[in-house]
């Protein structure tokens, strides 16, 4: 929301208007809205939208698999109301934001020149579900390679240390793991 309302977005609209850049790239579909906009002002433009993953799949799956953290890491500033809300209904807010969020990849697909994702499985369904002439779809993984861990023998105790967000479900579900 922080780039995609109010004095910010006007902000961002006219740096790009005065700027007339060769490429936009937005980064997160949420950011797919700005695309129309975009247009507007600086119409040469190519703009490409990097959703990383096509969120609408992982919320159906969160809802499938009877996900209840729904605020993650940012219950700590989710006013009262609104965390009621998520503990009460959850597969309800899933299943709504599942819908915005594949509005959202449908619009990036009618607007954007490109779109690029993390996984080549998630830009092939991708294509395949909004084809269309001039839309580019790229798979571009991970810059860091997975690196080969040595095979170690915990069975008289582990120490471990995990710096990060362990609200954060990918967080939560791989230190599950």
């Amino acid at each position: 929301h922080l780039f995609a309302a109010g004095e910010t977005s006007k902000a961002i609209l006219r740096e790009i208007a005065d700027t007339k850049p060769s490429v936009v790239m937005l980064d997160m579909i949420r950011l797919a809205g700005l695309v129309e906009d975009i247009r507007l002002v600086s119409a040469n433009s190519r703009v490409i939208v990097d959703m990383d993953d096509r969120l609408s799949d992982r919320y159906r799956q969160m809802r499938r698999g009877g996900e209840r953290n729904l605020l993650g890491s940012y219950a700590a500033k989710t006013p009262s109301l609104l965390k009621r809300i998520a503990g009460i209904a959850p597969a309800l807010l899933l299943g709504l934001e599942a819908r915005l969020t594949a509005n959202a990849e449908a619009r990036a697909a009618r607007q954007a020149d490109a779109v690029v994702l993390v996984s080549p499985r998630e830009a092939r369904n991708y294509h395949t579900d909004f084809a269309r002439t001039g839309l580019e779809v790229v798979a571009i993984p991970p810059s860091v390679e997975k690196a080969v861990v040595a095979r170690r023998d915990f069975s008289h105790g582990i120490r471990f240390v995990f710096l990060g967000n362990a609200n954060y479900a990918p967080n939560a579900q791989a230190l599950r793991y």
